[in-house]
């Protein structure tokens, strides 16, 4: 068995269906400026969004396996930028060094997006303020646990989204409500590789509906080393070239259709290793191609990903033979990752409130509100479009609110005007002879003579009754 590290890789999946969606958005695309290309994008991405107000229930196939990796606080705290300059780690990370995997990600999950701490899943350092008023990101509520018994974690084939432990299986998610397509109950809809805090996030994140961010602003195409990637997602995803060529090497070109301008320090950044593509040449990334990294090896006849077959190696057909520069992972969320899951998700504060509170409550930073209005402005441009049926761009213009005929408001009439509705809709002799019958069942009954107030009260409750009755039925 190959003691190969596995390469770390956010490889976000699509169903069959999504798949075809994706190559048709991306044919209807072709010719268009960049300008209706981003509302196409925002567009498209609308329908991966859950409803407003919605619980995701999430759950745990699996425990973790021993030799699940784990990138700790040190690891981190050495990363730099492209300029030399150290990450900013998310405070979380430092927390949860010494906690099991499975309680960190329900604390770095709830803490992050809902500002909620579980008792019985949190770091020993941290302590639990009573007086506290969370004060969450997003107005969807994510839940571990078991709707009768808080303390218990939620079975996993009644959950939204499902939750494996592969170390040979990198890190991806289905895309928003993408995961409620899958109804096998047995199924991940969200693996984890490795972990780590920012890791978390982003595949949380890719579950509400974040795409990945683009790795060039100026949309130069990847150059992929092919058939390192088709061997690396044929090990460890079990993919056949078809597949492969979904979901990295065609799908990678279009990922930046969040409707939002590049962002550098966005956890969404999506991060491969650097032998996936070529500094120099340039390599063919169509399907022959693909099939042709096999030829002369058993790889893909192999049936299952712990097959012996899938760790030997096979042809390497790439012109380029110089690794290039991978991306470097994000470690925490930008301020427009705020801003977006805020403005899509929107709680009591506006997006450009939430953000700087967020960063001064989470980060101990102060940051200025300028550039979140002018970003959120362009955002909300392209939401006022969608797609129809044939990926055509059309305004999006609710119908303005109204109240419906059929649920009148029950306001009681003046006494004449109540009178006269009666009389004109034939309702009067209605009335009048109810009352009739009324005065001879208290007459008979002696207490038109013995109580006259219960009298007075009973006229007046009938009135009254009858009135928003008359409203209710007959004016409808």
């Amino acid at each position: 068995m190959s003691n190969e590290k596995p390469i770390k890789m956010c490889a976000e999946r699509s169903n069959l269906s999504e798949t075809k969606n994706i190559k048709k958005l991306l044919d209807k695309m072709k010719g268009k400026n960049q300008t209706q290309q981003k509302k196409m994008q925002a567009a498209f991405l609308k329908s991966k969004v859950w409803p407003k107000g919605s619980t995701i229930n999430i759950g745990f196939l699996e425990n973790p396996p021993d030799n699940l990796e784990r990138t700790l606080t040190r690891e981190m705290e050495m990363k730099v930028d492209d300029n030399g300059v150290s990450l900013k780690l998310d405070p979380i990370q430092k927390q949860v060094d010494e906690m099991p995997v499975k309680d960190a990600i329900i604390y770095t999950v709830c803490k992050r997006f809902n500002d909620f701490i579980h008792p019985n899943y949190k770091p020993k350092s941290v302590s639990i303020d009573p007086n506290h008023v969370p004060n969450p990101l997003i107005n969807i509520k994510l839940n571990f646990f078991d709707p009768n018994d808080e303390n218990k974690l939620l079975n996993p084939n009644t959950a939204d989204i499902r939750i494996s432990f592969d170390p040979n299986g990198g890190a991806w998610s289905l895309l928003g409500k993408d995961c409620l397509t899958e109804k096998d109950t047995n199924k991940a809809t969200m693996n984890f590789g490795w972990f780590d805090v920012p890791t978390t996030l982003h595949e949380i994140s890719h579950a509400l509906g974040m795409i990945h961010e683009h790795s060039n602003p100026n949309g130069v195409p990847i150059n992929w080393a092919t058939c390192h990637v088709a061997k690396w997602a044929t090990k460890t995803q079990c993919w056949d070239p078809q597949t492969i060529k979904d979901n990295i090497l065609d799908k990678y070109k279009v990922d930046q259709i969040n409707g939002s301008e590049f962002d550098p320090k966005s956890i969404m950044l999506y991060f491969f290793d650097g032998n996936l593509v070529c500094s120099e040449g340039k390599t063919d990334e169509s399907l022959e191609s693909i099939e042709k990294c096999f030829e002369g090896c058993d790889l893909l006849s192999a049936n299952t990903c712990n097959d012996p077959r899938r760790k030997k190696g096979c042809n390497d057909l790439d012109k380029c033979k110089i690794p290039g520069k991978g991306t470097q992972q994000n470690l925490r969320f930008s301020k427009f990752d705020v801003l977006y899951l805020n403005n899509t998700y929107p709680t009591k504060l506006t997006p450009e409130e939430m953000t700087v509170n967020y960063f001064r409550d989470e980060f101990s930073e102060t940051i200025s509100s300028d550039d979140l209005t002018e970003q959120l402005e362009k955002t909300r441009e392209r939401e006022k479009f969608v797609l129809d049926e044939n990926f055509e761009i059309v305004e999006n213009t609710p119908t303005p609110a109204s109240t419906p005929a059929s649920t009148p408001a029950f306001t009681p009439l003046p006494i004449m005007d109540m009178c006269k509705e009666y009389y004109e809709n034939n309702y009067f002799f209605i009335i009048l002879f109810i009352l009739l019958t009324l005065y001879i069942i208290l007459q008979r009954n002696n207490i038109l003579n013995s109580n006259p107030l219960t009298v007075l009260l009973i006229i007046i409750i009938f009135s009254f009754v009858s009135n928003n009755a008359y409203i209710a039925l007959v004016k409808k």
